[in-house]
């Protein structure tokens, strides 16, 4: 028997059944069914639903895969598509938007399900969703693959594939800004600092080098020093209310940058601060665009500060007891604040011994003084600036009985300090001399001759000032060799001249008042004449006090002085050879005698000789 070989064809998928006759009747096998199925051809396209994207964002692709045939594709159909998305890109779904089939699929695998014939030349569109990263490069790209109904990816090649040109990548970032006082409270006139932090709400990554744009906005009484980065990846750079951060590193979404900005309170600040700020992200201009975010601070409140200084200083290099005298005191503020109006400064006096505070007075009208003592308050009336001053006049009596030398010191305390505390300042002056109301001694003139005793009341004409004087306590403070002086307890001076002396002699003296002080010193001019030798030739020894003696004018010139008395009949009745004008014919009767005198003087001796009577009256 032979072997019959049947081979069908078909255009056309289905069954078919083959009956095989010889001579009529079939032959083994026969009839028998063929099944006949036909391979379609799937063609696909991908197309970037948005010609850019952003980073951070979800786009958009539509597929449209296209039945080439032969052959139309039923009704419950199972397409493969395999996705290839670049850097950058996630797909999230998909969705048949034809109504001709389902799709189904995670990742980068989908299956669309034909839900009604496809005929040849018709197309399925299905959309894919995807993510762009939020550091996608800067342009992504997006690839698909087919595989037709009845084919398996894992073994068959794909019926065709498609990529989408590069698509360009923006980036976008949405940045928030908060701004915090460093301090809950600020000094007028110091430093304070305030942390911002820049927030990257997305939806874009920022690459390194973006620029951030700050603006500053400080309320009065602020001024913007300076910028710091805390954070590490960035720098900052920027002058007064503006400055640029530049990033040195990526910042993701919901990282930040932490800036420092340190600014200066102003002196004068108001009572409270604020300080705002504002942002602008990448690529933006704050000149045209709208701001990402802005923040302000709340009121911060200000605290004043004041380090005052103070000198004082004697207005008389010497003060006069007795009399007043006066000291001006400068206060500075040394801030860091303006001293506002309205505020009390205690001053506290430390007068020395001999020193009594009477009164105070203002010099300008930044101020006003009240107080009495040691102890007063000024109170400004003008805001005293930093290095501005407040001068006062202070009015002093100086005893009667103040030491030599007085001082007198001051301490000051700022406003809201107590007096109890240690002083912001204290100043004292150095010792001023007191001059105090002496005797005024005046100068004197006298006469005598040559070794006569003269008598000068020296304090006859000297002026009491203020306390008497002590007569007992006259001091010769000079006086001419050879001239001998005696100071009698009632303040006379007797005054004797060398024996040589003829002409101006002088004399200088002192007395003291009955507090102990010294007068100034006077000089008293003696006119000293020739003194000749005068011998007289008659004594009346009567005790009458009157020519008593034999008295000769003239002997103090000499070193030394003999006496002789003889009688009538020659007899010696007296002699001494030291005379001192002390002979007063003791037991001698009424008649004449005869001297002899002998005076010495320089070595050579003068020898006059004469008579002289003794009478009882």
């Amino acid at each position: 028997a032979g072997v019959a070989v049947v081979q069908p064809t078909s255009t056309k998928a289905g069954i078919i059944t083959v009956d095989a006759q010889v001579d009529a009747k079939s032959i083994n096998g026969s009839p028998a069914t063929a099944r006949f199925v036909i391979a379609n051809n799937l063609e696909v396209t991908k197309v970037a639903d948005q010609p850019r994207v952003k980073a951070g964002t979800n786009t958009t692709f539509t597929v449209t895969i296209k039945n080439n045939g032969p052959a139309d594709i039923a009704a419950g159909k199972v397409i493969t598509l395999g996705e290839l998305p670049g850097t950058g890109l996630t797909i999230t779904g998909y969705e048949v938007t034809s109504a001709n089939g389902t799709a189904t699929g995670t990742g980068n695998s989908a299956t669309v399900t034909t839900n009604s014939v496809i005929a040849v030349g018709g197309t399925i569109t299905v959309k894919v969703t995807a993510t762009v990263g939020a550091d996608a490069p800067s342009t992504i790209t997006n690839g698909i693959k087919v595989w037709g109904p009845d084919k398996d990816p894992g073994t068959d090649p794909e019926d065709d594939k498609d990529d989408t040109p590069p698509i360009p990548v923006d980036r976008e970032s949405n940045l928030s800004i908060v701004k915090k006082s460093d301090q809950t409270r600020v000094k007028a006139g110091e430093n304070t600092t305030f942390t911002l932090t820049i927030t990257n709400d997305g939806p874009s990554t920022i690459d390194i080098g973006e620029k951030i744009q700050l603006t500053e906005r400080p309320g009065a009484g602020v001024t913007i020093d300076k910028y710091e980065i805390i954070s590490t990846n960035a720098t900052v750079n920027g002058t007064a209310n503006n400055a640029t951060v530049t990033t040195t590193a990526k910042i993701a979404q919901g990282q930040t940058i932490v800036v420092k900005v340190i600014a200066k309170v102003d002196a004068d600040a108001p009572t409270t601060i604020t300080n705002g700020i504002t942002v602008w992200g990448p690529d933006k201009d704050p000149g045209t665009d709208p701001e990402d975010d802005k923040d302000d601070t709340p009121p911060i409140p200000v605290d004043r500060d004041y380090n005052l200084t103070i000198e004082k200083i004697a207005d008389e290099a010497r003060v006069k007891a007795g009399e007043t005298t006066t000291f001006t005191v400068t206060i500075t503020n040394n801030g860091p604040s303006v001293m506002e109006i309205g505020k009390d400064i205690k001053l506290t006096e430390r007068p020395s011994a001999g020193v009594t505070i009477e009164k105070y007075e203002i010099i300008g009208n930044n101020a006003t003084i009240s107080g009495s003592g040691n102890k007063t308050t000024v109170t400004t009336t003008a805001k005293l600036a930093l290095s501005g001053t407040i001068t006062v006049k202070i009015t002093a009596k100086i005893d009667d009985e103040a030491p030599e030398n007085i001082t007198n010191g001051i301490s000051v305390w700022r406003p809201g300090k107590p007096d109890t505390e240690d002083p912001d300042d204290k100043d004292d002056t150095p010792e001023i001399p007191v001059i105090y109301p002496l005797i005024q001694a005046v100068d004197d003139i006298a006469e005598t001759k040559t070794a006569i005793p003269v008598t000068v009341d020296v304090l006859a004409n000297d002026i009491v000032t203020k306390w008497d004087i002590v007569p007992a306590s006259i001091e010769v403070v000079a006086s001419s060799a050879g001239a001998q002086l005696n100071v009698e307890m009632d303040g006379k001076v007797t005054y004797t001249s060398s024996r040589d002396m003829i002409g101006e002699d002088t004399f200088t003296y002192r007395v003291k008042d009955v507090k102990g002080r010294w007068s100034n010193t006077a000089t008293v001019r003696v006119a000293v004449a020739s003194n000749d030798l005068d011998i007289p030739n008659i004594i009346t020894p009567n005790g009458d006090g009157k020519n008593d003696v034999f008295r000769i004018k003239g002997i103090e010139l000499y070193d030394k002085v003999s006496l002789t008395i003889v009688n009538r009949w020659g007899n010696e009745v007296y002699k001494s050879n030291t005379y001192n004008n002390d002979w007063g014919g003791l037991g001698l009767s009424e008649g004449t005698y005869f001297y002899v005198l002998e005076l010495l003087k320089g070595g050579k001796v003068e020898v006059q000789k004469g008579w002289v009577t003794i009478k009882s009256n």
